[in-house]
Formats: C-alpha cells, structure tokens, sequence
C-alpha cells in the first residue's frame, strides 16, 4: 500500500471520527472498472448493526480517489450519509 493512500485513510479516519464519534468503524473498499479504482468509505456500528455508506469516489488511483472523498467529507456535516 502507498505511503499516501495510508496517510490519506487516516485523515479520513480521523475526520469521520470527529464529526460523528459514535461511529465505530470505518472500513475502505477498493474495486477495479473500466472507470477506473472506485473508492467506498463505509463505517459499521455493531450495536445498531447497521453500515453506513459515507463516500464513493472514482479516480485513476486509490490515492486519488482518496482524495476525492476526502473533499468531500470534509465539505459536509455528515448529513450525506445513507444507508446501505
């Protein structure tokens, strides 16, 4: 895994946890398409069951799609969520 990619999950982490400490874990998946790398940033609360779909992005790269959700997690007050 890139340096990068790394550093840009635990900003995203990071940034998840603060607008929403009740949220207890966040998970990345990574799928390869004609498109390019799609990114989903999910988080999972095991005392409700439930999973939340946070951001999905498409870029050339993990790093970059990354990036992307990034932006825009960072751009809303998590009233984005849905669930899944």
């Amino acid at each position: 895994m890139a340096k990068d990619q790394v550093e840009l999950e635990n900003q995203i982490i990071t940034l998840v946890n603060k607008q929403n400490p009740s949220r207890a874990s966040v998970h990345f998946e990574y799928v390869d398409s004609d498109e390019g790398i799609i990114a989903t940033v999910t988080t999972f609360n095991p005392v409700h069951e439930t999973k939340f779909v946070l951001e999905k992005a498409t870029a050339s790269s993990k790093s970059d799609a990354l990036k992307l959700i990034l932006d825009k997690i960072e751009s809303t007050s998590g009233s984005s969520y849905t669930y899944s």
